[in-house]
């Protein structure tokens, strides 16, 4: 989480003001709550970014991050927005010997370094509608780390709350 946060600032998105960050966060456990907001505030995040940091109880896998991306395309249309998660922060079990999955540093590089190049794509083609690394087929990127227009992710269904974590996935695809 702090690695992501330090590469999202690293990549100087924070230079154009419009750019806000929603931070959802699934825990339960109020000292580890604690914990996450002093890493928030000992990198200053609030030097950089207007954000908003909610916790939420929710079991449902990314269920309260895509409902929240689902709710900002619905709030206003003329926005992109950009979606990724702590891709494997769930599976640690022994913070010691934690390491940033290689495959998520990876695809975070080439999504958020990359921004401009991605943004680009979007006004360059305006049949482009979202932007990932690699494509799951029906309309959905693999590990949930993209780009998109509000105006695609408004008339997708709303999202619901399922066990099956492939369903976060391939709700980019599901268009109404």
């Amino acid at each position: 989480f702090k690695d992501q946060l330090k590469d999202i600032i690293k990549s100087k998105i924070f230079k154009h003001k419009f750019v806000k960050i929603h931070i959802v966060i699934i825990c339960s456990n109020i000292n580890k709550r604690e914990k996450i907001k002093k890493i928030i505030n000992k990198i200053k995040l609030s030097n950089f970014f207007d954000f908003e940091l909610i916790f939420s109880d929710d079991q449902n896998k990314e269920y309260e991050g895509i409902n929240k991306v689902w709710e900002l395309a619905n709030n206003e249309e003329n926005k992109l927005i950009l979606y990724f998660h702590g891709k494997g922060l769930s599976y640690i079990a022994n913070s010691f010997f934690y390491i940033r999955q290689p495959l998520e540093k990876f695809i975070f590089k080439l999504l958020i370094h990359n921004w401009k190049t991605n943004l680009e794509k979007f006004h360059r083609l305006e049949s482009i509608s979202k932007v990932g690394i690699l494509t799951g087929g029906n309309g959905w990127l693999w590990f949930n780390f993209w780009i998109a227009k509000a105006t695609y992710l408004s008339k997708l269904e709303k999202p619901v709350k399922r066990s099956r974590a492939c369903y976060y996935e391939d709700w980019l695809g599901r268009y109404l």
